[in-house]
């Protein structure tokens, strides 16, 4: 079994070799929607303008109205408001098979079509943060039927959980890298500082936009989960080889407000890549806005190492195989249904464990002084190393970071 057909990148799923089914019986559960005719009609009004104006869509008012349907969901009928819902393309452009968001009361959830989701691969990477008991979220896969049509979609949370706890003091950045607040009533956009006051303890006062984020970092008044941090970014190097992935770009990733220990944890989501990773990464990881401040810190980065050595072991791997092989196996057949030529193994995070070690056995090269400074060329893994009474963190090459973490 190799890697599944259809190959994505960040900002395109590229055509599948074979074409998709909408008549069929797959075994997952199944998710009914029923609309009267009225509303159909403006299901696919909706559906034309999101095609026409496309990304632009959400910010219009046509791409934003909900129309009233009927789910019907494990022996339950429920009236609910629904929209058509999507960043990209493949979200909405078939009238076969599209994203759905939809709200009943206080519940929010979205039908995604499970392609645009790489089939399985989202789901396979949030079990596996599961296991490793980091936050995930809790998706499932159903049948849909709506319009005479049957497609498989991922039942898509509104909010992340960890240990079976729904978060709930959940942040993150929107694309005017101000925050956004999650509440009852959905994400809400928000440079308003006495909503931040609500909604968080002390750590998060007064943080309106990326800028505070980062002085925050920086004057370490911000007091992060750094173990759970440094945990998942490993996991993540398994999956792809840009440090960070892809669910923990700051324009994906989420953080959250530990109450009991008062520290902030961060959420990987929209991470539904996995492909052979590589022994390069940490220039990328240097260079980013968040993550560069946690490479000044001796605890992250000699977590971070330990991490990506204990993820490297292929034990773990094959317990991770033998846990989730026989739910995948089933997935599959489900999957296969629709799509008859999918598939998809553990073959390609086994392999990548050999790749990761790889990265980590580079050793220092050259080292330099200047400017009082160690200035380095070697590898891609931080090297801590001890100077007279101090510990100095050296970074790797291909990065304008090249300073050790302090002056000598």
């Amino acid at each position: 079994m190799g890697g599944d057909i259809p190959k994505r990148t960040c900002n395109k799923i590229n055509k599948i070799i074979c074409d998709p089914s909408y008549d069929f019986n797959s075994g997952a559960e199944k998710l009914k929607i029923e609309v009267n005719k009225t509303n159909k009609i403006l299901m696919n009004e909706q559906i034309d303008h999101f095609n026409k104006y496309q990304k632009l869509a959400k910010n219009l008012k046509k791409g934003k109205y909900y129309w009233n349907g009927t789910v019907i969901y494990q022996n339950e009928t429920i009236q609910s408001y629904l929209k058509v819902k999507g960043r990209i393309k493949e979200n909405y452009e078939n009238r076969k098979s599209f994203s759905v968001k939809i709200k009943q009361g206080n519940k929010r959830f979205s039908l995604v079509p499970i392609h645009t989701k790489s089939f399985l691969k989202e789901w396979l990477i949030n079990q596996i943060l599961k296991l490793e008991e980091l936050p995930y979220f809790d998706e499932k896969i159903v049948e849909v039927e709506l319009q005479k049509n049957n497609y498989l979609a991922y039942i898509v949370p509104d909010l992340p959980q960890t240990k079976k706890v729904v978060l709930t003091n959940v942040a993150k950045f929107n694309k005017q890298q101000n925050f956004q607040l999650s509440a009852d009533y959905g994400w809400f956009d928000s440079q308003n500082f006495n909503f931040l006051n609500l909604k968080f303890s002390k750590g998060w006062l007064g943080i309106k936009d990326k800028s505070d984020f980062e002085a925050g970092l920086k004057s370490h008044t911000l007091d992060f989960k750094i173990d759970e941090i440094a945990k998942t970014v490993a996991i993540c190097k398994l999956f792809q080889g840009h440090m960070p992935a892809h669910g923990l770009m700051l324009h994906n990733i989420l953080f959250y407000l530990d109450k009991k220990t008062a520290k902030v944890g961060v959420v990987c989501a929209d991470q539904n890549f996995i492909g052979t990773t590589s022994t390069k990464g940490f220039s990328n990881l240097m260079q980013d806005n968040f993550f560069r401040n946690f490479l000044l810190d001796e605890k992250f980065c000699k977590r971070l190492i330990y991490y990506l050595e204990y993820y490297s072991n292929l034990k773990v791997i094959e317990k991770w195989e033998q846990e989730l092989g026989g739910s995948l196996t089933e997935k599959i057949e489900w999957v296969q249904n629709q799509y008859h030529c999918y598939d998809l193994s553990f073959d390609v995070i086994k392999n990548n464990t050999e790749i990761v070690k790889d990265m980590i056995s580079n050793k220092v090269k050259t080292l330099q002084m200047k400017n009082d400074s160690f200035m380095v060329n070697f590898g891609e893994v931080p090297q801590i190393v001890l100077v007279g009474d101090s510990s100095v963190i050296l970074y790797p090459s291909n990065t304008i970071n090249w300073k050790s973490s302090i002056k000598l």
